[in-house]
């Protein structure tokens, strides 16, 4: 039973790494860039709300549409898969023994 609680919490945690991992996947990127093509900022827009008419009619709506990519929540986002992968790996191998 300790092996289904443990495996039925690293489903709900994949469920939510995989929505976090979606919102980078399925987006267009957008560079900012300065007076000497520095790179100053990247930022993303889903694609499903690109489809969707322009209704920007605030910057409040623009900054909700397309928001900038931080590298560290990337980096977060790629340690707990990580972490969950070798969790369940480690479980499997529990598992099967």
């Amino acid at each position: 039973q300790n092996t289904r609680t443990t495996f039925v919490g690293y489903l709900k945690e994949a469920k939510s790494i995989n929505v976090s991992r979606n919102k980078y996947i399925h987006s267009e990127y957008i560079s900012v860039v300065g007076e000497e093509n520095e790179p100053l900022a990247f930022l993303h827009q889903r694609l499903k709300d690109s489809l969707k008419p322009n209704k920007a009619s605030s910057m409040a709506a623009v900054f909700k549409a397309i928001q900038p990519v931080n590298p560290e929540d990337l980096t977060e986002l790629a340690n707990d898969a990580s972490s969950l992968a070798l969790n369940i790996l480690t479980l499997s191998e529990r598992f099967h023994q």
